[in-house]
C-alpha cells in the first residue's frame, strides 16, 4: 500500500517552466532560445508570449512562428514534455 502510495505521487508530480520570448534578446551569454532549454528539466513547459487581435492568435515578435515549431520540437526528444502558450502579458490590458 505505501509502495502504491508512493507512485501514485511520483506520477503526479509537475514541473512547470516559462520561457520567455524576449530572453532571445539578452547580450552575449545570456542569450536563450529554445534550443537551450533541456526538455527533461520540467514536465510543462509554458512560450510567454502570444497576443490576441479580433479574438485571433497574433505573434508579438517577428520571429514567434518560427520560435514556436522549435519550442514544440522539444517533445520530439521528449514524448512526455507538455507546451503550453501563454496568452497576454505585461501590456496585454483587458481591452482586447
Amino acid at each position: 500500500s505505501l509502495v502504491l502510495l508512493q507512485r501514485s505521487l511520483v506520477s503526479s508530480y509537475k514541473l512547470v517552466c516559462y520561457y520567455t520570448n524576449w530572453s532571445q534578446y539578452r547580450p552575449s551569454t545570456a542569450k536563450f532560445v529554445p534550443s537551450n532549454v533541456d526538455p527533461y528539466l520540467c514536465t510543462h513547459l509554458i512560450y510567454a508570449f502570444a497576443s490576441m487581435t479580433d479574438n485571433k492568435l497574433t505573434t508579438y515578435e517577428w520571429n514567434d512562428e518560427t520560435m514556436y515549431v522549435k519550442f514544440n520540437d522539444l517533445k520530439k526528444k521528449n514524448s512526455k514534455l507538455k507546451t503550453l502558450l501563454a496568452i497576454g502579458g505585461w501590456n496585454f490590458g483587458t481591452s482586447r
